[in-house]
């Protein structure tokens, strides 16, 4: 099936659920699905060659293949956002909320994420956007805002904003939980005199709290001095 030439007819989209169901590995599905609950139906391709799928749609017709794609598969969600990620700006902004609604588990947020090295040329700008996503009541669409804090922002001059943004934040949800004490965690490593005041006196929830201090216990780059005084602090708290 020659992807650069198609140019996503309803028949041709028929054609690549049949070319990606050709590459299905069922002890990989059962895998994924163990680890990454979503409504959508896994085939079980692996996300290196989900991501060799996408390259070769991104040299033809892409913009309307994400525009009239009609998600069924897990790995369509994903190929779908892999594109999207080679968009001109003009083009991707046109799309990108749209397809962060669309995102129900982690795996497909964090691969995104990772791939929308865009947002790294103009933080500014969508700095503006990862704020509104911070707002959402959808648990996804809040993590994609926090990954992306993660991944492009974890630097001097943002982590006073990430602190704030992070303290606005009241969930509940695993998810987000969980990439909230990633991103301070992450902080804390880069601006640990900024951040350690955070911990100790933020009104964050038990979980998030306890989930920070551990990623920062089992990571090589902080002292056992460090270690030791935030165990300490949790078991203060």
């Amino acid at each position: 099936m020659n992807l650069e030439l198609i140019e996503w007819t309803e028949k041709d989209y028929l054609e690549l659920e049949e070319y990606l169901l050709s590459y299905q590995n069922l002890s990989y599905a059962l895998f994924t699905q163990k680890i990454t609950p979503t409504k959508y139906p896994i085939i079980g391709i692996n996300l290196p060659l989900q991501s060799k799928i996408s390259d070769k749609i991104s040299k033809g017709y892409s913009t309307k293949f994400i525009d009239n794609l009609k998600i069924k598969y897990l790995e369509e969600l994903n190929i779908k956002g892999f594109v999207l990620t080679k968009l001109e700006e003009k083009e991707l902004d046109k799309r990108l909320d749209k397809y962060v609604y669309q995102i129900d588990n982690w795996s497909t947020c964090d691969s995104f994420c990772a791939r929308l090295k865009i947002v790294k040329q103009n933080q500014e700008k969508y700095l503006l956007k990862i704020k509104k996503y911070l707002k959402s009541e959808e648990e996804f669409v809040i993590r994609v805002g926090l990954v992306l804090l993660l991944n492009y922002y974890v630097e001097e001059k943002y982590i006073k904003e990430i602190l704030l943004e992070v303290s606005k934040i009241k969930s509940d949800k695993y998810y987000v939980n969980m990439a909230m004490a990633w991103l301070v965690a992450e902080c804390y490593i880069k601006e640990k005199n900024l951040v350690l005041p955070f911990i100790q006196n933020n009104s964050l929830n038990t979980f998030t709290r306890k989930k920070i201090i551990s990623k920062l216990c089992d990571s090589y780059r902080i002292s056992d001095y460090e270690k030791v005084m935030l165990k300490n602090l949790y078991r203060d708290k």
